[in-house]
């Protein structure tokens, strides 16, 4: 996961601040990625929550509706890191390809 996040930062630091496609281009580059790696069972249903919301952040930008893209990626954004806390730093960064 933390090398997934990790090349998501680099490649947005590469882009413009106006580049609203490729924004949206990498954020649905990054849920494909991160709806393949395996949930630790435990925080399965708070991943698929997560997922959801930036899922939805992604359509909200992708379609235009930016206030919305915003609110979402508020959301989602609280929801990875409360979920990073709650795992365990180390649990968080390890997780797998499913398969």
């Amino acid at each position: 996961m933390s090398q997934v996040c990790r090349a998501r930062d680099r490649a947005y630091r590469k882009l413009r601040s106006t580049d609203l496609a490729g924004f949206d281009r990498l954020s649905a580059q990054f849920l494909a990625q991160v709806q393949m790696l395996r949930a630790p069972e435990p925080y399965a249903k708070r991943i698929a929550r997560f997922l959801k919301q930036y899922e939805q952040y992604v359509a909200a930008s992708q379609r235009g509706d930016h206030e919305r893209a915003n609110q979402l990626s508020e959301t989602s954004s609280g929801l990875v890191y409360d979920l990073g806390f709650d795992m365990g730093f180390q649990r968080f960064c390890s997780a797998r390809p499913a398969g």
